[in-house]
C-alpha cells in the first residue's frame, strides 16, 4: 500500500470541523448514499404510518368495515416490517462507513505522527495518542449514532409539519405558533449540556494525564515514597470529575425530562383541540388520529434534536482535534534530492562550514559558525559541557533540522542534495537513552537493517526483509563486544520477548542492544551520543576496543562523550562551548594545551 500524500507545510489553521468531516465523507460517497437512502426510506415509512392510521380509523373503525380494518392494519404492519428492514440496512452501512472513515483517519494520523517535523512536535500534546484513540472512537459513535439520528429527526420534523398542515391546517397553525414556546427551553438546556460536556471532557483528560505521568515515572514515585501524595492528587482530581459528572447528569436529565414533558403537553393540547373539532363534526376521528400522530412526531423530533445537539457538539470537538492533528507538518521530499544526486558513496567524509542553527522561538543560537571536518573512516569526539550544542549538532546530522546558515558537505556535496531517506540509509545513531520496542531481541537488533531498503521502494513491508544478518552474525557481534550475556540472561535468547521498551534489561544492556543494532547495518557514518553512559568499567573497555576496530573498518565515527576514557583513541577532538568550537586537535595535544579539554581531564582524574 502506497504512503499517503505528504503536505508541504503546516496548515495555517485546521479547517472547520464540519467542513473537514464533509470532505472525508465525500471520499466515501457510495457508502454515504447506501446509508442515507434507507434512512430516508425509514423516515418516509414513519410519516406514511400517519396516513394509514387515519384509514384504519375512518375506513375501518368508524364504518364497522372488518375487511377494510384488516387491510389497513396489515398495511400498517407491512410499514412496520419495512421500517425494521430499512433500519437494519442503514445501521449496517453506517457502521461500515464509520469503520472506513475512522480507519483512514487513524492511518493518516499515524503516518503524520511518525513523520512530523520537530517544529510540529511542540504543537502536539503529550497525551496525543490517547486523545487520538478517544477522538476516533467519538467520531465512530457520531457517524453511527448521532449524525444519522440528527438527520432522521430533521426529516421527521419537516415532514411531520408538512403532513400536519396538509391534514388539518388550523390545528397545524396553532401547533407551529406554539412551537417556539416548546423549543426555547429545550435549546437553553441543550446549551447547558454542551457546556457540561466540555467541562467533563476537560476534567477527565486532566485526571488521565496525571495518571499517565505518574505511571511513566512509577519507579521514581515509589523510590521517593510519593504514592500517598499522588493518591491524594488522584482523589482530588476524581472528586472534580465526579462533581462535573453530576452537573452533566443533571443537565442531561433536565433536557430529556423537559423534552418529554413538552412533547406530551403538546400532544395532549392538540388532542383536546382536535377532540372539540370531532365533537363539533368539523373533523373526522381518523384525521384527528393522524394529526395527533404527526404532532407527536414533530414534538418528539424537536426534543430529540435538542438532546442530540449536545452529543453532536461533543463529536465536533473531537473532529476539530483530529483535523488539527492531520494538519501537522511532516517532512517532505526535497526537490533537489529528487532530481539531483545519486547514491552516497562510502567511505564517507564530512565537512561543516560555518554552520549556525537556532531553534524556533529560541532567544539565542544553539550553534554559532561551527566548522570542522571528518575524514573518511576517521574517529572524532565531540566534547563539551551540557548545553554546549553537541546534541543539537547531532540533530542536524540526522537531518531532523536544517542549518539556519552554513553548509554540511558529504564527500564534497551539500547534504541538502541528498534526500533524507538516502542520507539516513547511510548512517546509524545510538542515543544516550536508547529506544527499544515490544518485540523479540532478534527483531530489535535487526530493525535498523530492515530500514535499509531501496529508496524507490516506498512501501512498508509487513515482515522484515529476507536479506538480513544471520543469527550467527548477530551472536558473533554480541560476543565480540562482550555483550553475549544477553543471550543467556534473557529467556529464549534471540527469541526472547522484550516488553515496555526493554524494561527487563538493565540500562547498560539496552545500550548494548542499540549499539549492536547500529553496527549490524555497517554504516558509513556512526553517531554515538553518550553511548557508554550506562556501561560498567569492563563493558566500557570492551566498547572502547570496539570503537577502535570500527574506526579501522573505514566507518566514519563521531562520538559525544562526557566520559573521556572512551575517546582516548580518537584521531580528533572537537571541544564545543555555548555553540562554538573553542578547541580542535588530538587528545594528546589538547591535554598538553591546558585548555578546556585538559580541565575536563583533570575533573575526571584522567590526566
Amino acid at each position: 500500500m502506497s504512503s499517503p500524500p505528504v503536505a508541504s507545510s503546516l496548515a495555517a489553521s485546521p479547517p472547520a470541523p464540519a467542513k473537514w468531516l464533509g470532505r472525508r465523507l465525500l471520499h466515501h460517497r457510495l457508502l454515504v448514499a447506501a446509508a442515507l437512502v434507507p434512512l430516508f426510506i425509514s423516515t418516509a415509512l414513519v410519516l406514511a404510518a400517519g396516513g394509514v392510521l387515519r384509514r384504519v380509523v375512518d375506513s375501518g373503525l368508524a364504518t364497522g368495515n372488518g375487511e377494510a380494518l384488516t387491510f389497513w392494519t396489515c398495511l400498517l404492519l407491512a410499514l412496520v416490517a419495512g421500517l425494521g428492514l430499512a433500519a437494519w440496512v442503514r445501521l449496517y452501512f453506517s457502521a461500515d462507513l464509520a469503520t472506513q472513515v475512522v480507519g483512514q483517519v487513524r492511518r493518516q494520523a499515524a503516518y503524520r505522527l511518525l513523520r512530523s517535523t520537530p517544529e510540529a512536535w511542540s504543537q502536539t500534546r503529550s497525551r496525543v495518542v490517547s486523545d487520538l484513540a478517544a477522538d476516533t472512537e467519538q467520531l465512530h459513535t457520531a457517524l453511527v449514532v448521532f449524525l444519522p439520528m440528527a438527520l432522521r429527526h430533521c426529516v421527521l420534523l419537516v415532514g411531520g409539519i408538512v403532513l400536519a398542515v396538509h391534514t388539518e391546517p388550523l390545528l397545524a397553525g396553532i401547533l407551529l405558533a406554539s412551537l417556539p414556546v416548546f423549543l426555547v427551553p429545550i435549546l437553553l438546556l441543550a446549551r447547558r449540556l454542551r457546556q457540561a460536556n466540555r467541562a467533563l471532557d476537560q476534567e477527565t483528560s486532566t485526571f488521565s494525564q496525571g495518571l499517565s505521568e505518574a505511571w511513566s515515572g512509577v519507579s521514581t514515585l515509589r523510590a521517593l515514597n510519593l504514592t500517598r501524595v499522588f493518591d491524594a492528587q488522584n482523589e482530588s482530581r476524581l472528586a472534580a470529575v465526579a462533581q462535573v459528572a453530576r452537573r452533566h447528569s443533571r443537565a442531561r436529565a433536565n433536557l430529556i425530562a423537559m423534552a418529554l414533558a413538552l412533547a406530551l403537553t403538546a400532544a395532549v393540547g392538540v388532542f383536546w383541540l382536535g377532540g372539540q373539532a370531532v365533537v363539533a363534526g368539523s373533523l373526522s376521528a381518523g384525521a384527528l388520529s393522524a394529526f395527533v400522530f404527526y404532532a407527536v412526531v414533530v414534538a418528539g423530533a424537536a426534543g430529540a434534536l435538542g438532546e442530540v445537539a449536545g452529543d453532536l457538539q461533543r463529536g465536533l470537538v473531537a473532529v476539530g482535534r483530529l483535523a488539527a492533528l492531520l494538519s501537522l507538518q511532516v517532512e517532505t521530499p526535497e526537490a533537489k534530492a529528487q532530481s539531483g544526486q545519486g547514491l552516497i558513496s562510502a567511505p564517507l567524509a564530512l565537512s561543516l562550514e560555518e554552520v549556525s542553527f537556532s531553534y524556533p522561538e529560541a532567544t539565542r543560537s544553539a550553534l554559532d559558525s561551527v566548522s570542522f571536518s571528518l575524514g573518511k573512516g576517521s574517529f572524532t569526539a565531540l566534547v563539551g559541557a551540557s548545553g554546549a550544542g553537541k546534541s543539537t549538532l547531532f540533530r542536524l546530522l540526522w537531518r531532523l533540522y536544517e542549518p539556519t546558515s552554513g553548509r554540511i558537505l558529504c564527500n564534497g556535496t551539500a547534504l541538502e542534495n541528498f534526500s533524507r531517506y538516502a542520507w539516513r540509509n547511510q548512517i546509524a545513531v545510538v542515543e544516550q537513552d536508547p529506544v527499544l520496542f515490544s518485540m523479540t531481541l532478534r527483531e530489535n537488533l535487526l530493525l535498523a537493517c530492515a530500514g535499509r531498503r531501496d529508496e524507490a521502494a516506498n512501501e512498508t513491508p509487513n515482515t522484515l526483509p529476507s536479506a538480513l544478518p544471520s543469527d550467527a552474525e548477530v551472536c558473533a557481534l554480541l560476543t565480540r563486544l562482550g555483550a553475549d550475556s544477553l543471550l543467556t540472561r534473557l529467556p529464549g535468547g534471540l527469541d526472547g520477548q522484550l516488553h515496555n521498551g526493554g524494561a527487563e534489561l538493565s540500562g547498560g544492556e539496552r545500550q548494548w542492544v542499540a549499539i549492536v543494532r547500529a553496527l549490524l547495518t555497517h554504516p558509513a557514518l556512526l553517531l554515538l551520543d553518550e553511548a557508554s553512559a550506562g556501561l560498567d568499567a569492563l563493558s566500557e573497555e570492551a566498547f572502547r576496543q570496539a570503537l577502535e576496530q570500527i574506526a579501522s573498518e573505514k566507518t566514519t565515527l563521531l562520538v559525544i562523550a562526557h566520559r573521556l576514557s572512551t575517546v582516548q583513541a580518537a584521531e580528533q577532538v572537537v571541544v564545543l562551548d555555548a555553540g562554538k568550537v573553542i578547541e580542535t586537535g588530538t587528545p594528546e595535544r589538547l591535554a598538553k594545551a591546558q585548555g578546556a579539554y585538559a580541565q575536563f581531564l583533570r575533573a575526571q582524574s584522567l590526566a
